[in-house]
């Protein structure tokens, strides 16, 4: 289990792992929860360095694919999970974008 929660580390921090991965039942894939922060991208693979291959001398890495089964929302404004650049309040309007209605601001007398 330790080999897993560093790799798991990689991502994130490790909070919890299913009583199958725990327990080494299930070779072909382990479930971690893992706390990620969201100013991080999700990657899809975690490479592996496992030493100096003894034939060639190359290094031998192996691929880790990794998968989700949820993501939230992101955004890449703010770096907070729960909505999208679209709704961030910090977003500044483009030129072509015409400003949010409120309400009208106050006019001086000359």
């Amino acid at each position: 289990m330790l080999g897993l929660l560093e790799l798991a580390s990689s991502l994130g921090k490790p909070i919890h792992a299913d009583s199958m991965t725990k327990d080494h039942r299930r070779l072909g894939f382990a479930h971690i929860c893992i706390e990620m922060s969201a100013s991080y991208s999700f990657p899809s693979f975690i490479e592996l360095y496992q030493g100096i291959d003894e034939f060639s001398g190359e290094p031998k890495i192996a691929t880790i694919l990794v998968e989700y089964q949820w993501l939230p929302f992101v955004c890449n404004l703010c770096h907070v999970f729960g909505h999208s650049d679209s709704s961030c309040s910090r977003k500044v309007p483009s030129p072509s974008q015409p400003p949010k209605e409120g309400p009208s601001p106050p006019y001086m007398q000359a």
